[in-house]
C-alpha cells in the first residue's frame, strides 16, 4: 500500500529515488575507502580510523550548526541540491587528486554533502506525507535506504576489483544523474508551497 502511494506521488517518488541512489553511493564510498587508501597510500586501519573521526566531526558540525539556517534560507529541496553538488565534487576529486591530505578533506566533504542532502530528503518525505500514512511511508523509506546500503557496497567492491578508481567515477555519474531529479523536487515543492 505504501509503495503504491509513493509511486502515485511525483514528489515522494523522486525523493525516494534520490535517497536510494545517494545513500548507495555514500555507503559504497565508505566501503571502498579503506581498500583504496591502502592501495594508494599504504594506509592501515589507524589512518582510516583517524580519517573517519574527521568525517564524523564534519557531519556533526553540519547537522548541529548549518542545516537549520540553510533550510530557513533556501528550503529543504534546494539544500538537497547543494548537498548533491558537494557529493559530486567530493567523490570525483578523490582519484583525480590522489593525495593523502586531500583524501581526508574530501571524505569530510563527502559527509558534509551527505549530511545536507539526506536528512532533508527524509524531512521532506515526512512533511509531504499525510498524517495517516506517515508510519507506512517512513517505514518504506527506511527499508529502501537499508536495501541500498546492503546492495550497493558489494557491487562497488566488485568494481574496485576491476579498477580501483572505477567506484569513484561510477558514483560520480550516479549522483550527477540525481541532480536533474533534485531540481524536479525543487520545482514540485515550490508548486506545493504556492498552493
Amino acid at each position: 500500500e505504501a509503495l503504491q502511494f509513493v509511486r502515485a506521488q511525483p514528489l515522494l517518488l523522486r525523493l525516494f529515488v534520490i535517497a536510494f541512489c545517494g545513500i548507495a553511493a555514500f555507503a559504497s564510498m565508505e566501503a571502498v575507502f579503506g581498500l583504496w587508501t591502502a592501495s594508494n597510500f599504504h594506509w592501515s586501519a589507524h589512518e582510516v580510523g583517524m580519517t573517519f573521526l574527521a568525517v564524523g566531526g564534519a557531519g556533526l558540525l553540519v547537522q548541529a550548526l548549518c542545516i537549520g539556517p540553510l533550510v530557513a534560507s533556501f528550503g529543504e529541496a534546494r539544500v538537497i541540491v547543494g548537498g548533491l553538488v558537494i557529493l559530486v565534487f567530493a567523490i570525483l576529486l578523490q582519484p583525480l587528486l590522489r593525495l593523502p591530505v586531500a583524501s581526508v578533506i574530501l571524505m569530510s566533504a563527502l559527509m558534509v554533502g551527505h549530511s545536507l542532502a539526506f536528512p532533508n530528503a527524509g524531512a521532506l518525505v515526512s512533511r509531504t506525507t499525510p498524517r495517516d500514512r506517515q508510519g507506512s511511508v517512513m517505514g518504506l523509506n527506511m527499508a529502501s535506504n537499508a536495501i541500498s546500503r546492503i546492495v550497493a557496497p558489494p557491487a562497488f567492491g566488485w568494481l574496485f576489483s576491476v579498477n580501483q578508481d572505477a567506484p569513484y567515477f561510477a558514483c560520480t555519474l550516479l549522483i550527477l544523474a540525481m541532480l536533474p531529479v533534485a531540481w524536479q523536487v525543487v520545482r514540485l515543492r515550490d508548486e506545493e508551497l504556492r498552493k
